[in-house]
């Protein structure tokens, strides 16, 4: 950078390099471990108290239904009217997918 030039602020929907929520500005791609892409929102395994929901390792809250999934996305950001829950480029459900919401 140049002495003189104006210096970019940050956008407010980002945290570093990573977007807060899709939706906002755009989809992007996941972060990648190693060669795989890795999406940005994880539904954890179901344990007690119905099953955690992270969005870029931040956690976002519990959700005991897709729909519970939808909600908790739509406050952190998202301006989707619906979810596409097999997208995986933007969803990776860990032990089951979206029909499995009870402890194995």
């Amino acid at each position: 950078m140049k002495a003189g030039e104006p210096v970019a602020a940050p956008k407010a929907d980002t945290v570093g390099d990573e977007p807060i929520a899709l939706g906002m500005r755009g989809r992007r791609g996941g972060r990648m471990l190693g060669r795989m892409k890795r999406a940005p929102v994880i539904v954890h395994p179901p344990c007690t108290g119905g099953r955690r929901v992270t969005l870029y390792g931040q956690d976002l809250g519990r959700a005991l239904r897709p729909g519970d999934v939808a909600a908790i996305l739509r406050r952190a950001g998202f301006c989707a009217t619906t979810f596409v829950w097999d997208d995986t480029g933007v969803f990776e459900w860990r032990d089951g997918g979206p029909d499995v919401w009870l402890m194995p």
